[in-house]
């Protein structure tokens, strides 16, 4: 991120920023890129499978699968149990957390 950020870009494309990191690590990552979008006015367009992070950090989410485009959207109203269920074959409880943002517990596989 560092490297990308020294050449100033407008555009910060990431492709799963967290991968390998333990929870700390993740959320400062994060944060950060939280941070520089709203400071910088930095577009941050990134891949990230943790589903709960794409909620939580993101404006917009596209969902894809196999190549086609899904839904996309404000992540509180599109990422849903059924969104799971239906693209990821998941069975999910959904909750509201202590920071008023929705998040996803996955359970199950469908059967």
């Amino acid at each position: 991120i560092a490297m990308a950020l020294a050449q100033r870009p407008q555009v910060l494309l990431l492709d799963e920023p967290t991968t390998y990191l333990d929870i700390c690590h993740q959320l400062e990552v994060m944060q950060l890129l939280e941070e520089l979008n709203r400071e910088l006015q930095l577009t941050v367009v990134m891949v990230i499978h943790d589903i709960n992070h794409a909620v939580q950090y993101s404006d917009h989410i596209a969902v894809i699968k196999e190549g086609y485009l899904v839904t996309e959207g404000k992540p509180q109203e599109i990422v849903t149990a059924q969104l799971l269920k239906d693209v990821f074959k998941v069975e999910a409880d959904e909750f509201i957390c202590s920071n008023g943002m929705p998040a996803l517990l996955p359970v199950d596989l469908v059967k």
